[in-house]
């Protein structure tokens, strides 16, 4: 969970408070609320690949793995950027 900051900045929700705000129950139904959003953003994602390639030229676990590569990669980059 996020809590937005003026600005618009938005900032993780501290575990202790989030547990203050929210009953067992509330934080079942955002985990499952969460669970369906991944799902269909899998979904869109595996729908893009199958747009953009070949089957033949990749499988989706190497295309996720890439994608995967070049968040931590642009991150890496932020990082020294930051130095």
């Amino acid at each position: 969970m996020f809590v937005t900051l003026q600005g618009g900045v938005k900032v993780a929700m501290p575990k202790y408070y989030r547990d203050q705000i929210f009953t067992d129950q509330e934080k079942i139904i955002q985990r499952d609320m969460l669970r369906d959003i991944q799902k269909e953003q899998l979904k869109k994602l595996k729908k893009e690949f199958d747009q953009l390639y070949n089957k033949n030229q990749m499988t989706f676990e190497d295309y996720l793995e890439s994608q995967q590569l070049g968040e931590l990669h642009q991150f890496n980059r932020s990082l020294k950027k930051r130095k």
